[in-house]
């Protein structure tokens, strides 16, 4: 069993990215009545892959932009006065970028109990 949460906190964070992305490129295809233009839809969804790409392979750092993401949403959301429900996408954001601090963290300490061991 506990090398099943190994493998679930492992992983669970990169699914919620890849989910994030399948989202926002959704909102491209589908013409979202946010009022993004193209070039706005094109960015955000380059963006969301290039901090999925720093997440996967630096941890703490993808972490960390995933919850700078997310306060960059509530800011913006709280600047332009939009409804609660725009509040509500940046959960995503804090809850990945958290998971992919939590698995550095649990990854670096079973690293550290496994050099101990002898």
């Amino acid at each position: 069993m506990r090398y099943e949460w190994r493998k679930i906190i492992r992983w669970l964070p990169r699914v919620v990215s890849v989910f994030m992305l399948v989202f926002s490129l959704g909102f491209f295809v589908a013409g979202s009545q946010i009022g993004f233009t193209v070039l706005a839809k094109l960015m955000i969804a380059s963006f969301l892959i290039l901090t999925m790409v720093v997440a996967w392979q630096s941890e703490p750092i993808g972490g960390a932009i995933y919850i700078i993401l997310g306060s960059i949403s509530l800011i913006v959301g709280m600047g332009a006065q939009l409804p609660l429900w725009h509040f509500y996408a940046a959960i995503p954001f804090f809850f990945t970028g958290s998971a992919f601090i939590m698995d550095y963290i649990y990854q670096e300490k079973k690293d550290q109990e496994e050099d101990i061991d002898f």
